[in-house]
Protein backbone atom coordinates (compact mmCIF):
# COMPACT_ATOMS: atom_id res chain seq x y z
CA UNK A 1 0.00 0.00 0.00
CA UNK A 2 1.46 3.87 -0.91
CA UNK A 3 2.83 5.28 2.26
CA UNK A 4 0.17 7.24 4.26
CA UNK A 5 0.67 11.25 2.92
CA UNK A 6 2.29 13.20 5.74
CA UNK A 7 -0.12 16.11 7.11
CA UNK A 8 2.31 19.07 7.31
CA UNK A 9 2.50 21.32 4.34
CA UNK A 10 4.89 20.44 1.37
CA UNK A 11 5.63 22.42 -1.46
CA UNK A 12 6.18 21.34 -4.92
CA UNK A 13 7.19 24.14 -7.29
CA UNK A 14 6.23 23.44 -11.23
CA UNK A 15 7.17 25.79 -14.01
CA UNK A 16 7.07 28.39 -10.98
CA UNK A 17 3.72 27.30 -9.57
CA UNK A 18 3.61 26.10 -6.00
CA UNK A 19 0.92 23.91 -4.41
CA UNK A 20 0.17 22.52 -0.76
CA UNK A 21 -2.69 20.61 0.92
CA UNK A 22 -3.68 23.24 2.48
CA UNK A 23 -4.65 24.82 -0.74
CA UNK A 24 -6.00 21.32 -2.35
CA UNK A 25 -8.77 21.15 0.75
CA UNK A 26 -9.34 24.64 0.23
CA UNK A 27 -9.97 23.81 -3.81
CA UNK A 28 -12.51 21.00 -2.58
CA UNK A 29 -16.37 20.74 -2.48
CA UNK A 30 -16.76 20.17 0.47
CA UNK A 31 -14.88 18.18 3.66
CA UNK A 32 -16.16 14.86 2.71
CA UNK A 33 -15.20 15.11 -0.91
CA UNK A 34 -11.36 16.27 0.54
CA UNK A 35 -11.01 12.96 3.08
CA UNK A 36 -12.97 10.59 0.50
CA UNK A 37 -10.32 12.13 -2.21
CA UNK A 38 -6.87 11.22 0.69
CA UNK A 39 -8.22 8.03 0.89
CA UNK A 40 -8.34 7.24 -3.23
CA UNK A 41 -4.78 8.88 -3.59
CA UNK A 42 -3.56 6.75 -0.43
CA UNK A 43 -4.81 3.61 -1.74
CA UNK A 44 -2.94 4.06 -5.44
CA UNK A 45 -6.54 5.24 -7.11
CA UNK A 46 -4.27 7.98 -9.98
CA UNK A 47 -3.33 6.25 -12.95
CA UNK A 48 -1.19 6.87 -16.07
CA UNK A 49 -0.11 10.83 -14.05
CA UNK A 50 0.97 13.25 -16.77
CA UNK A 51 2.06 16.89 -16.49
CA UNK A 52 2.15 18.69 -19.46
CA UNK A 53 3.44 22.50 -18.64
CA UNK A 54 1.26 23.54 -16.03
CA UNK A 55 -1.59 21.06 -16.94
CA UNK A 56 -1.91 17.55 -15.34
CA UNK A 57 -3.66 14.60 -16.67
CA UNK A 58 -4.49 10.99 -15.16
CA UNK A 59 -6.99 8.56 -14.64
CA UNK A 60 -8.71 7.95 -11.03
CA UNK A 61 -10.03 4.62 -9.95
CA UNK A 62 -13.99 5.37 -8.79
CA UNK A 63 -15.69 3.52 -5.88
CA UNK A 64 -17.26 0.91 -8.66
CA UNK A 65 -13.70 0.91 -10.10
CA UNK A 66 -14.55 2.46 -13.24
CA UNK A 67 -12.04 5.11 -14.23
CA UNK A 68 -12.39 8.94 -14.29
CA UNK A 69 -10.15 11.50 -16.90
CA UNK A 70 -9.05 13.98 -14.57
CA UNK A 71 -7.52 17.20 -16.01
CA UNK A 72 -6.30 20.67 -13.85
CA UNK A 73 -4.42 23.39 -15.08
CA UNK A 74 -2.39 25.29 -12.74
CA UNK A 75 -2.26 28.91 -12.62
CA UNK A 76 0.51 31.41 -11.67
CA UNK A 77 -0.41 32.26 -8.26
CA UNK A 78 -0.13 29.10 -6.82
CA UNK A 79 -3.59 27.79 -7.59
CA UNK A 80 -5.93 26.03 -10.23
CA UNK A 81 -6.97 28.14 -13.24
CA UNK A 82 -9.31 24.55 -14.54
CA UNK A 83 -10.06 21.32 -13.32
CA UNK A 84 -12.18 18.81 -15.05
CA UNK A 85 -13.01 15.27 -13.99
CA UNK A 86 -15.71 13.02 -15.89
CA UNK A 87 -17.35 11.45 -13.37
CA UNK A 88 -21.12 11.87 -13.05
CA UNK A 89 -21.15 14.37 -9.64
CA UNK A 90 -19.36 17.39 -11.12
CA UNK A 91 -17.34 19.99 -8.87
CA UNK A 92 -14.25 19.38 -7.80
CA UNK A 93 -14.71 15.99 -6.59
CA UNK A 94 -12.28 13.61 -4.83
CA UNK A 95 -11.30 12.52 -7.70
CA UNK A 96 -9.00 15.77 -8.77
CA UNK A 97 -8.35 15.69 -5.38
CA UNK A 98 -6.76 13.00 -5.39
CA UNK A 99 -4.95 14.42 -8.45
CA UNK A 100 -3.38 16.63 -6.85
CA UNK A 101 -2.41 15.42 -3.72
CA UNK A 102 -0.66 12.37 -5.56
CA UNK A 103 1.44 15.92 -7.71
CA UNK A 104 2.12 17.28 -4.26
CA UNK A 105 3.23 14.67 -2.31
CA UNK A 106 4.67 12.47 -5.53
CA UNK A 107 5.46 15.09 -8.37
CA UNK A 108 7.98 12.48 -10.10
CA UNK A 109 5.18 10.05 -10.50
CA UNK A 110 3.76 12.51 -13.62
CA UNK A 111 5.13 11.47 -16.56
CA UNK A 112 6.66 14.67 -18.24
CA UNK A 113 5.57 15.75 -21.63
CA UNK A 114 6.33 18.15 -23.88
CA UNK A 115 3.17 21.01 -24.53
CA UNK A 116 0.60 20.35 -27.43
CA UNK A 117 2.45 23.28 -28.92
CA UNK A 118 5.76 21.85 -29.35
CA UNK A 119 4.38 18.38 -30.04
CA UNK A 120 2.02 20.03 -33.05
CA UNK A 121 5.10 21.78 -34.65
CA UNK A 122 6.70 18.70 -35.23
CA UNK A 123 4.07 17.78 -38.26
CA UNK A 124 3.94 18.98 -41.60
CA UNK A 125 0.89 20.28 -42.83
CA UNK A 126 -0.39 16.65 -44.79
CA UNK A 127 -0.07 15.09 -41.02
CA UNK A 128 -2.23 17.77 -39.19
CA UNK A 129 -4.92 17.36 -41.59
CA UNK A 130 -4.72 14.02 -41.36
CA UNK A 131 -4.73 13.77 -37.29
CA UNK A 132 -7.65 16.74 -37.37
CA UNK A 133 -9.69 13.89 -39.86
CA UNK A 134 -9.28 10.98 -37.46
CA UNK A 135 -10.08 13.18 -34.49
CA UNK A 136 -13.18 13.89 -36.04
CA UNK A 137 -13.95 10.33 -37.22
CA UNK A 138 -13.73 9.38 -33.29
CA UNK A 139 -15.51 12.16 -32.06
CA UNK A 140 -17.96 13.92 -34.27
CA UNK A 141 -18.89 17.08 -32.76
CA UNK A 142 -15.68 18.12 -33.48
CA UNK A 143 -16.43 18.74 -36.60
CA UNK A 144 -18.19 22.06 -35.61
CA UNK A 145 -15.03 23.09 -33.29
CA UNK A 146 -12.83 22.46 -36.71
CA UNK A 147 -15.73 24.75 -39.22
CA UNK A 148 -15.24 27.32 -36.04
CA UNK A 149 -11.52 27.90 -35.75
CA UNK A 150 -11.02 27.74 -39.90
CA UNK A 151 -13.28 30.68 -40.11
CA UNK A 152 -11.49 32.44 -37.51
CA UNK A 153 -8.57 31.97 -39.56
CA UNK A 154 -7.01 34.88 -40.33
CA UNK A 155 -7.77 36.53 -43.33
CA UNK A 156 -10.84 34.22 -43.38
CA UNK A 157 -14.68 35.42 -43.28
CA UNK A 158 -16.30 33.36 -39.98
CA UNK A 159 -18.61 30.90 -40.76
CA UNK A 160 -21.35 32.52 -38.71
CA UNK A 161 -24.11 29.69 -39.37
CA UNK A 162 -21.31 26.91 -37.81
CA UNK A 163 -20.89 29.71 -35.02
CA UNK A 164 -24.68 29.20 -34.13
CA UNK A 165 -24.68 25.71 -34.56
CA UNK A 166 -21.43 25.15 -31.92
CA UNK A 167 -23.14 27.25 -29.95
CA UNK A 168 -26.42 25.41 -29.74
CA UNK A 169 -24.57 21.81 -29.26
CA UNK A 170 -22.67 23.35 -26.38
CA UNK A 171 -25.62 24.64 -24.69
CA UNK A 172 -27.59 21.43 -25.36
CA UNK A 173 -25.16 19.42 -22.88
CA UNK A 174 -25.84 18.08 -19.90
CA UNK A 175 -23.48 18.71 -17.75
CA UNK A 176 -22.57 22.62 -16.35
CA UNK A 177 -18.91 21.90 -16.57
CA UNK A 178 -19.61 20.75 -19.84
CA UNK A 179 -20.92 23.82 -21.04
CA UNK A 180 -18.67 26.02 -19.00
CA UNK A 181 -15.59 24.62 -20.02
CA UNK A 182 -16.89 24.74 -24.30
CA UNK A 183 -18.16 28.26 -23.96
CA UNK A 184 -15.16 29.38 -22.81
CA UNK A 185 -13.25 27.43 -26.01
CA UNK A 186 -15.97 29.31 -28.09
CA UNK A 187 -14.86 32.81 -26.52
CA UNK A 188 -10.85 31.90 -26.74
CA UNK A 189 -12.03 32.39 -30.81
CA UNK A 190 -13.65 35.64 -29.88
CA UNK A 191 -10.24 36.89 -28.15
CA UNK A 192 -8.55 35.63 -30.90
CA UNK A 193 -10.05 37.57 -33.89
CA UNK A 194 -10.00 40.66 -31.68
CA UNK A 195 -6.17 40.19 -31.53
CA UNK A 196 -6.31 40.38 -35.13
CA UNK A 197 -8.36 43.70 -35.00
CA UNK A 198 -10.54 41.49 -36.38
CA UNK A 199 -13.23 43.42 -34.36
CA UNK A 200 -16.63 42.36 -36.65
CA UNK A 201 -15.99 38.83 -36.38
CA UNK A 202 -15.48 38.86 -32.49
CA UNK A 203 -18.50 41.11 -32.44
CA UNK A 204 -20.52 38.18 -34.16
CA UNK A 205 -18.71 35.30 -31.71
CA UNK A 206 -20.06 37.29 -28.30
CA UNK A 207 -23.59 37.97 -30.09
CA UNK A 208 -23.93 34.53 -30.69
CA UNK A 209 -22.98 33.20 -27.57
CA UNK A 210 -25.29 35.79 -25.72
CA UNK A 211 -27.61 35.31 -28.27
CA UNK A 212 -27.72 31.44 -27.22
CA UNK A 213 -27.51 31.77 -23.76
CA UNK A 214 -30.48 34.79 -23.32
CA UNK A 215 -32.65 31.82 -25.16
CA UNK A 216 -31.77 29.15 -22.81
CA UNK A 217 -30.40 30.67 -19.26
CA UNK A 218 -33.77 31.33 -17.30
CA UNK A 219 -35.46 27.97 -19.35
CA UNK A 220 -33.11 25.32 -18.71
CA UNK A 221 -29.84 26.58 -17.33
CA UNK A 222 -30.22 28.38 -14.34
CA UNK A 223 -31.21 25.71 -12.28
CA UNK A 224 -27.74 24.15 -12.99
CA UNK A 225 -25.71 26.97 -12.82
CA UNK A 226 -25.14 26.33 -9.00
CA UNK A 227 -21.98 28.43 -9.02
CA UNK A 228 -23.50 30.90 -11.55
CA UNK A 229 -20.24 30.36 -13.98
CA UNK A 230 -22.20 30.60 -17.17
CA UNK A 231 -23.98 33.69 -15.91
CA UNK A 232 -20.84 34.87 -15.50
CA UNK A 233 -19.78 34.04 -19.39
CA UNK A 234 -22.83 36.41 -20.62
CA UNK A 235 -21.13 39.11 -18.66
CA UNK A 236 -17.89 38.52 -20.21
CA UNK A 237 -19.71 38.28 -23.47
CA UNK A 238 -20.86 42.11 -22.95
CA UNK A 239 -18.30 43.32 -22.14
CA UNK A 240 -16.27 42.06 -25.29
CA UNK A 241 -19.28 42.73 -27.06
CA UNK A 242 -19.05 46.42 -25.77
CA UNK A 243 -15.59 46.56 -26.88
CA UNK A 244 -16.02 45.67 -30.14
CA UNK A 245 -18.66 48.29 -30.93
CA UNK A 246 -16.02 51.07 -29.22
CA UNK A 247 -13.37 50.14 -31.49
CA UNK A 248 -15.10 52.42 -34.18
CA UNK A 249 -14.50 49.41 -36.88
CA UNK A 250 -18.49 48.36 -36.76
CA UNK A 251 -20.40 49.14 -39.28
CA UNK A 252 -24.17 51.13 -38.71
CA UNK A 253 -26.61 48.23 -39.50
CA UNK A 254 -24.27 45.43 -37.38
CA UNK A 255 -24.25 47.65 -34.80
CA UNK A 256 -27.72 48.50 -34.66
CA UNK A 257 -28.61 44.34 -34.99
CA UNK A 258 -26.44 43.63 -31.90
CA UNK A 259 -27.82 46.46 -30.01
CA UNK A 260 -31.85 45.90 -30.80
CA UNK A 261 -30.91 42.12 -30.05
CA UNK A 262 -33.05 40.50 -26.75
CA UNK A 263 -29.18 40.02 -25.70
CA UNK A 264 -27.80 43.24 -27.08
CA UNK A 265 -29.39 45.05 -24.32
CA UNK A 266 -27.00 43.83 -21.77
CA UNK A 267 -24.34 46.15 -22.84
CA UNK A 268 -26.60 49.26 -22.95
CA UNK A 269 -26.23 51.96 -20.25
CA UNK A 270 -29.31 52.10 -17.38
Amino acid sequence: MRQQIMREERFVNSDRVSLTEKQVRRLADDEGSYQRGIDYYENGAVCNPVRQGRELRGECRGSSRQSYRVRVVLNDRGGVAEAVCTCPRGGFCKHLVALLLQYVHEPDAFEVVSSLDTVLARLGKEELIALIGDLVQREPALASVVELAAGAARGQSLDVAALRREVIRTLNQEEPSDIETDLRHILHTAERLAGQDDWLGAGAVYDAVLDGLTDSYEDELQGMDEDGEIACIARDCAEGLGKCLASGAVGPETRQDWLMAPAGQAILPP
